[in-house]
């Protein structure tokens, strides 16, 4: 399995996803598998950092953090949509 697999009908990385949805464990788990805490989703350029303090996920943000999860800035809209062109 790959912890950082996106599938191209969802752009969003399993550890985001889990971090959206409040699945807490799940996430760590995928940290303890090896997701990467840098790895944007396709979809919205969101990173596992900003997905966990978005969504409350403050537990979770030390542990992003001792990682290796910077605090990146957003890029802007059309560089988010540069990964889909490339699927085409």
């Amino acid at each position: 399995m790959n912890p950082n697999y996106q599938h191209p009908e969802v752009m969003c990385t399993p550890l985001v996803a889990s971090l959206i949805h409040g699945h807490d464990e799940v996430a760590q788990c995928l940290l303890d598998h090896g997701a990467n805490p840098q790895l944007r989703s396709d979809f919205d350029g969101l990173t596992p950092l900003q997905a966990a303090r978005r969504y409350g996920r403050t537990a979770l943000v030390e542990v992003l953090l001792d990682r290796g999860a910077t605090e990146e800035p957003r890029p802007p809209f059309w560089q988010r949509w540069l990964s889909v062109a490339n699927l085409a």
